[in-house]
């Protein structure tokens, strides 16, 4: 019975946390207007002191941008925050510059990052006239959030608009959508895509004049490579482009003193005479 009775107090302990926990209630002594940390009966601990490493602690990506408004331009510092789902301008700024204020059509709640309820929105600002850099301008609209650190918060919708590509470095913005060159780049032409022009592929040739050459270097014909005169050895004329005419003449019918006499005397051919035993 003692171990029935300790396992039901377990299973009522864990709905009362998860009731606790899913409306918002402190988990010690199930209130609401507070939260552990900060709960009055709670009863102070001893802290134990521990040796925690230094973090370097790094600035958020900010970028410095031009406000105008009517006849007043300053500069601003705006945060470029991707987990914001809105776009958002401190109540501090606008009332130093007197912005006309007005009402949402719904009531916004703004919760941290832990899911802690911070405060409601309930009005717009606008129109503004932002201008990143020296070309990139536009006029929107901001919801008013009191109490925040920056002047103005740039969260994912204008990030998806505007889709830039940054230097989480130097927290410049390096490119901007192609969309932006005609409605963000007012004095700029928007860029075409270069067209492919195909050049048509001829050919040519290119001849040379005409020649005068020599009779004796023109072409050959076949009447003139056989010589059919009587009483003569037919010739053969082989005549091409650039060579001088050769006359050849049978083996048979030519005769032996046309040839160059050479100048040492003819000798009969060797014959072995010598007789072995």
């Amino acid at each position: 019975m003692d171990l029935e009775h300790s396992d039901l107090a377990a299973i009522e302990r864990q709905r009362e946390w998860q009731r606790r926990l899913t409306q918002n209630r402190c988990l010690y002594c199930g209130h609401l207007g507070h939260f552990i940390a900060e709960c009055p009966i709670r009863t102070a601990r001893s802290v134990v002191s521990a040796l925690l490493p230094v973090l370097n602690t790094k600035k958020p990506l900010t970028i410095v941008v031009s406000l105008t408004v009517s006849d007043l331009c300053l500069p601003a510092r705006v945060l470029l925050d991707s987990g914001s789902a809105g776009n958002f301008i401190s109540g501090a700024l606008c009332r130093q510059l007197r912005l006309q204020l007005t009402a949402t059509q719904k009531v916004y709640q703004v919760y941290a990052v832990t899911g802690r309820p911070l405060q409601t929105v309930r009005h717009l600002a606008g129109p503004l006239h932002l201008q990143v850099g020296a070309l990139h301008s536009e006029e929107l609209h901001l919801l008013v959030l009191e109490n925040a650190t920056a002047d103005i918060v740039l969260g994912r919708p204008w990030l998806e608009l505007h889709d830039p590509i940054l230097s989480w470095k130097t927290g410049e913005v390096l490119k901007w959508v192609e969309h932006c060159f005609g409605a963000c780049f007012p004095n700029l032409p928007a860029p075409v895509s270069p067209q492919v022009h195909h050049l048509p592929i001829q050919a040519t040739t290119v001849e040379s004049p005409p020649e005068a050459r020599p009779r004796i270097f023109q072409p050959a014909t076949p009447t003139s490579r056989m010589s059919s005169a009587p009483g003569k050895p037919p010739s053969y004329h082989h005549i091409g482009h650039g060579t001088v005419p050769l006359t050849l003449s049978p083996v048979n019918q030519c005769p032996r003193d046309e040839f160059t006499p050479s100048p040492f005397p003819r000798r009969k051919p060797w014959k072995n005479t010598s007789r072995k035993p």
